[in-house]
Order: C-alpha cells, then sequence, then structure tokens
C-alpha cells in the first residue's frame, strides 16, 4: 500500500534568552516525519548492521532510550546488568509473544568467556525452536514515525559449534547476514544491530532462520533512538545544544525566523554527525542577532 506523509514535529522546547531573543528548538527526523499509513500488521523493514563477535559489557549500546528487552530462559536476568542495561524475563516489551516454534530453552551453553560474569551469565541461556523450523517473535506498542535500534545476541560455545551454526533475522523485507553461533569449538558467538521507523501497525515482527540447526535467540533489546534536542541556550550569536540520536548518524541543523514556513525553505545552519554513542554537543556562532526570535529543527537525512 501507498504510504502516505503527513507533516509534524517532534519535542517542541521554548528558551528564553539574553536581550529578549527567543530560541525555539524543534526535533524532527526526516524518517520519522509523517505518519505512515501502511497495511495493518506489517512489520516495517530493518536496516541491519554488519554482525560483531560477542567481546565486552560494551557490546551492550545504550543509545537513546530503553523500550524493551527479553532475556530468554534466565530467571534472574533482572539481577544481572550489563552496561547499565538490565535484561528482563518475562520480557518487559509491550504485547511480546513467541510463535509457537520458538518452543524450548537452554541455560547450559558455555561461558563466551568476556570480563563481566553478568554478561557470561546471561548469554548462556537461550530460547530455540526444537524442530528446527524459522522461529518468530514479535512486539507492538511502538510510536509511528519514531527511529528504532534492535540487538539480538546468539551464543552457544560448546564443540557443538565447530560446525559453525548460523543464523539471519528478517525483519520486514530486509534479512541480515548470517550471525555465527560461535567460532571455533569454544569461541563466543555474535550480536547485529538494526535499525527501522515504526509504522502505523505500531508493531514489528522478527523471523530467525538457520540452515544447520536450531534458530535460537540469547538476549534482545529494543531502544528508542529517534533525534531529541536535550538541551539548547544562546549567548550572542553563539547557539549551544546538546542532543541524542543514531550513532554516527548524520544531522542537518535548520534555521528560520519563521516556523509557518516550509521546511524546504528553512536554511542550513549547520551540518555533522553523531558521536559513536549516539550524542550530539555543538556550540556554534549560528544565531541572527537582528531576530527577535528564531526557530532551530534538528533534522536526519
Amino acid at each position: 500500500m501507498k504510504k502516505e506523509r503527513i507533516p509534524h514535529s517532534l519535542n517542541c522546547r521554548t528558551l528564553s534568552a539574553p536581550a529578549a531573543k527567543t530560541i525555539y528548538a524543534v526535533t524532527v527526523c526526516a524518517c520519522s516525519a509523517g505518519l505512515f499509513i501502511a497495511a495493518a500488521n506489517a512489520g516495517p523493514d530493518i536496516t541491519w548492521q554488519t554482525p560483531v563477535t560477542i567481546s565486552g559489557t560494551s557490546d551492550v549500546t545504550t543509545q537513546g532510550t530503553y523500550f524493551g528487552s527479553w532475556a530468554p530462559s534466565d530467571d534472574v536476568a533482572n539481577t544481572l546488568p550489563v552496561n547499565g542495561v538490565t535484561f528482563q524475563k518475562p520480557s518487559d516489551l509491550p504485547f511480546f509473544t513467541e510463535g509457537p516454534t520458538f518452543d524450548s530453552g537452554y541455560s547450559s551453553y558455555n561461558s563466551p568467556g568476556t570480563s563481566d560474569a553478568n554478561y557470561n551469565t546471561l548469554l548462556q541461556s537461550a530460547d530455540y525452536s526444537n524442530s528446527g523450523q524459522p522461529a518468530t517473535f514479535s512486539w507492538s506498542g511502538m510510536t509511528p514515525g519514531h527511529l528504532y535500534l534492535v540487538q539480538c545476541w546468539v551464543h552457544d560455545g560448546r564443540n557443538s559449534t565447530a560446525n559453525q551454526r548460523t543464523e539471519t533475522i528478517t525483519g520486514g523485507a530486509n534479512t541480515s547476514a548470517s550471525l555465527a553461533y560461535g567460532s571455533g569449538d569454544t569461541g563466543p558467538g555474535q550480536y547485529i544491530i538494526g535499525t527501522f521507523v515504526a509504522n502505523s501497525s505500531r508493531g514489528q515482527t522478527l523471523i530467525l532462520t538457520s540452515p544447520n540447526g536450531p534458530p535460537q535467540i540469547n538476549l534482545f533489546q529494543v531502544r528508542d533512538i529517534t533525534p531529541r534536542i536535550t538541551s539548547i541556550g544562546v549567548s550572542g550569536t553563539t547557539l549551544t545544544l546538546t542532543a541524542t540520536g543514531p550513532a554516527n548518524g548524520p544531522f542537518v541543523l535548520l534555521r528560520s525566523a519563521n516556523a509557518a514556513l516550509p521546511l524546504a525553505q528553512w536554511t542550513s545552519a549547520l551540518t555533522g554527525s553523531f558521536d559513536g554513542n549516539g550524542n550530539l554537543s555543538v556550540s556554534s556562532g549560528v544565531v541572527n542577532p537582528s531576530d527577535p526570535q528564531q526557530f532551530y529543527i534538528l533534522r536526519t537525512p
């Protein structure tokens, strides 16, 4: 079905500034600057990154805002925080549902051997499809137009990984590269990150498929990484701004003295990228002292 975009803005903040100047900050994500009208229950397409081998607590991303998680087959998961993230069993994702082939669990996989005991313990448990058929799970309750991040882990670490078991993860029309359950006989498995814009279904479904063994999942989290201006201030001609958004993602700061103008008529004041943790801090002489009020929009392509 054709998607229709209805313009809207996010996170409007009004701040008083010296010399009777008022600065208005509005965050807009280009991919989330519209409400999407789509078929009911259609999962949006996920853009997948390259799988990464499990190595330590910094694997666990803290970008944006925590939305929900799942720690299959680990009944004490909520006592084992990793990098400030507390994974949950049962899952705290809204309307979380496991598909019928996700029918088995195991909690005695080998440790991945990281330096963090909590991380190692969590990764020794998983749910899997005992029949070997593709396994699915889904959740809902997301905000249409918001940008979300998913992070999935798979790990075995026993001698059975010698045949290099792998799986792929599908979200919407896009399938990830293969994740390895382990490297050699005892090495750690891998995790992968993907991003997508929630549509009007408010939900997402992931499909795990393995060509050479039961598809499984050891850990999972969802984070809302919609760009947000968190603070803004002005001193003379200098604008100081902090924000959060997608890690290493580009941004454009647009400026206008008239908020009613179409975005195409706003002026580009600054361009750059969020850092590797999804944070942004800028201070730049972009304020026009002749304008009694100015509006700024942080936009991601």
